[in-house]
């Protein structure tokens, strides 16, 4: 996920070729996900709701609330933004390849 973060991904994979699936699926799933989340952002119009509170019961029934607050709050500009300021462990339990490649990563601090 580091290395996607850095944008170092095809260098590495110019040395580890074998990696490229696991890559493509993360990369795959990062997207995937944000477009979800970008669009589910865009049909809310959070303008519409008279409360905040009307809002976040429309938000919370939603794949990704943090996301949208994030995104609603202007604490990020897009969902991708969002996921990609995620740690490791969240970003592969978001797009859910955690479990599909029982990988075992370190507990990191929750943001």
């Amino acid at each position: 996920i580091e290395i996607i973060k850095a944008n170092e991904h095809e260098e590495f994979l110019n040395y580890f070729p074998e990696y490229r699936r696991i890559f493509d699926e993360i990369q795959t799933g990062i997207d995937q996900f944000s477009e979800r989340i970008d669009q589910c952002f865009q049909s809310l119009h959070p303008e519409r709701f008279e409360t905040r509170k009307m809002l976040a019961e429309a938000v919370t029934a939603t794949e990704c609330p943090a996301c949208l607050f994030a995104l609603i709050d202007g604490k990020a500009a897009t969902a991708k933004a969002w996921i990609m300021s995620r740690p490791p462990k969240k970003i592969l339990e978001l797009i859910e390849i955690l479990e599909q490649y029982n990988l075992h990563l370190a507990d990191t601090p929750e943001m």
